[in-house]
């Protein structure tokens, strides 16, 4: 929760958390930099603290510097992190699954070792995957209940469940009220757990957080109030609270949630008689989602579910012989670990010794070397947040792992309208994107440096979404790189050290070689690329980031120029890192080119299983005219035609 906030926010929050007043800070021994004026300012989101302010506030309302900037740092951060993120992965599978939820406990109790409880960040963190467990094994008790309300005073002393002030949750607040609820509802007190969950909306929705937080936390928060309201009976209420659940989950895309979202919306359309076709085509589309995600147990549970609903079955393509498991190296994740820091200079020249790098190597093109040496002496706190994350990638570094940076105001609500305008450019919403980008252009100086570079990217985008795909648009790309590498050419890719948006440049370089017919050279300078991408990151989260579009190109070129099996290599470790970190909208479309792949080696049972799995849980996820351009190539190639009567495709219901 503590990444949602902008920094003004947080101050004000602990400072009310601790009982102090405004007056009380002004008068504390400290620099008079940070008047009462400036406090006032800071906390209502008018002004932005500059670093040394930030500091002298922090200090003021006790809170560590470090805490602030590096909340989860520990001796050994990076295994620590490596445990955090099995342990979420492994709680989205473990509802009906034994297995999981076994495996879970093991890691829980593993992540408690390795946790440094010092911090209240690091322990409220293991006391809401302690306290969810249990609540998901259906084993919670007093002792569960009396962990989840000291994991919630540790931020917040004067907690009240039937009072509290929903739009001021900070840390693990929400993940442990969300428990709190559950614990309610397998207690049978589904009013109480209902109305825990309403005032955590109701706050929430208050919150300045990005489109995606968002939508990431309202999706969960809608979804444990529809759960909730489907075992109190309430079906009415539960109907509107799953499609606020869909709406958002629609939104997000990145996890798991959607596919949990269409569940309990099809339950909810079911026992309220609302629509019983709707239910039913959900229901299809949820089972080959679950597939796809790799969720066996809870496959079988809709499988079971519409049996019970409809007194029937539906066919399933084989897609029950595709293997279920954990990525094979899963449990091998290596993230680049780092000593205990409080300041972030001191770990950027951490990271950059571990690996062997001058200071050129990581500010050439992003920063003077004047600023750069002088953030990594402690001299400069005020560091840009778009600077910072270019810092870290360049260090082969995920900033989200090690540093839980808050943006200035300018920054974050610039952050927003990048995302918007990519988000509404490939979803053929040019008018939005347009005024996305002009309200960009408005609100800063984008002449020089990240920022051009991210306005000339912006441009290319937008070039090839009106199809303009000449030679214009090779320079500006070939423009674009070089405002951060000057002396950029094909043939150093591989030796490069790229931020993510210098990669997704080059990305799109190697696709206009594709559109051209000129796959030989695309599909090389893409290989580059991923070499690049393999040398340099050090973090798997970093690869992640970096590779999934990439290997997907690689996979669908290297299949048409008929090296199949190396097609079918991308296409796995695609598939495998997306399966890592739930990304459902990247499976599905790792499904359809799976589909294709397997074809070609004549593995056409598999075939088969994919473009079911591509074909119903792309209602969930993809436009209509993709749809319909698969539905051709399974009649075609396959001689399968799919049910015409799904009757529901939700993105599209409204």
């Amino acid at each position: 929760m503590q990444k949602s906030y902008l920094p003004g926010e947080l101050i004000r929050q602990i400072r009310i958390r601790k009982g102090y007043r405004q007056s009380y800070i002004q008068n504390m021994n400290f620099d008079s930099s940070d008047s009462l004026v400036t406090l006032s300012r800071v906390e209502n989101l008018r002004q932005d603290p500059t670093g040394k302010t930030l500091v002298d506030l922090l200090s003021k309302v006790e809170l560590p510097h470090e805490q602030f900037f590096c909340p989860y740092m520990e001796d050994q951060p990076a295994e620590s992190f490596v445990l955090r993120h099995q342990i979420a992965y492994i709680l989205d599978r473990a509802e009906d699954d034994r297995g999981m939820q076994s495996l879970a406990r093991e890691l829980i109790d593993e992540f408690k070792s390795k946790l440094d409880f010092d911090s209240l960040v690091n322990k409220q963190l293991w006391l809401s995957l302690k306290t969810r467990l249990d609540i998901i094994e259906g084993i919670a008790g007093e002792e569960t209940l009396q962990m989840i309300w000291e994991g919630l005073k540790l931020t917040y002393p004067e907690f009240d469940e039937k009072d509290f002030d929903g739009d001021v949750l900070i840390f693990y607040e929400c993940d442990l009220l969300l428990n709190l609820a559950g614990f309610h509802a397998n207690s049978g007190d589904f009013a109480r757990a209902a109305g825990i969950l309403r005032r955590v909306l109701e706050g929430y929705e208050k919150l300045s957080v990005s489109e995606q937080q968002k939508d990431t936390v309202l999706s969960a928060i809608h979804n444990s109030l529809t759960a909730v309201l489907l075992r109190k009976g309430d079906y009415k209420a539960a109907l509107e609270a799953s499609e606020n659940a869909m709406n958002a989950s629609i939104k997000e895309t990145n996890k798991t949630r959607l596919a949990h979202s269409a569940y309990l919306r099809a339950q909810a359309l079911f026992h309220a008689k609302e629509d019983l076709e709707k239910s039913k085509a959900l229901l299809i589309q949820v089972y080959f989602a679950f597939a796809l995600l790799k969720m066996e147990a809870k496959s079988k549970r809709v499988l079971e579910d519409y049996q019970s609903f409809f007194g029937g079955s539906f066919e399933t393509y084989g897609v029950e012989n595709i293997e279920y498991k954990l990525p094979d190296d899963f449990f091998d994740l290596q993230y680049g670990s780092s000593l205990s820091v409080n300041e972030l200079g001191k770990l950027l020249k951490q990271f950059r010794l571990s690996s062997g790098l001058k200071p050129a190597d990581v500010y050439r093109g992003i920063c003077s070397q004047s600023f750069y040496s002088r953030v990594e002496r402690g001299e400069r706190g005020d560091i840009g947040y778009f600077i910072l994350e270019a810092l870290f990638e360049r260090l082969g570094r995920d900033p989200d792992l090690y540093v839980n940076y808050f943006s200035s105001m300018t920054e974050f609500r610039e952050s927003n309208l990048r995302q918007r305008y990519i988000d509404r450019s490939f979803f053929d919403n040019a008018e939005e994107a347009e005024a996305a980008l002009d309200e960009l252009l408005a609100m800063a100086d984008h002449s020089e440096g990240l920022r051009l570079q991210w306005l000339m990217f912006a441009k290319a985008i937008k070039k090839y979404e009106n199809g303009e795909l000449d030679e214009e648009l090779s320079e500006l790309l070939v423009s674009a790189i070089k405002v951060t590498v000057p002396d950029f050419s094909d043939e150093r890719i591989s030796d490069l050290r790229l931020t993510r948006l210098e990669s997704s440049i080059i990305n799109s370089i190697a696709y206009l070689h594709l559109d051209a017919g000129r796959l030989e050279y695309g599909v090389e300078l893409l290989k580059r690329l991923r070499e690049s991408i393999k040398k340099s990151c050090m973090d798997e989260s970093s690869k992640f980031k970096y590779s999934t579009s990439l290997l997907l190109n690689l996979s669908i070129d290297l299949d048409n120029l008929k090296q199949h099996e190396e097609a079918l290599e991308c296409a796995e470790e695609y598939e495998s890192l997306s399966q890592r970190y739930g990304v459902f909208h990247r499976l599905n479309d790792i499904a359809h080119v799976k589909m294709e792949i397997l074809l070609h080696l004549g593995r056409k049972d598999e075939a088969i299983a994919y473009a079911a799995m591509a074909y119903f849980s792309g209602h969930l996820t993809v436009r209509e005219n993709e749809l319909a351009e698969l539905d051709k190539f399974i009649q075609k190639n396959l001689g399968i035609v799919f049910p015409r009567d799904l009757g529901f495709v939700f993105h599209r219901e409204k």
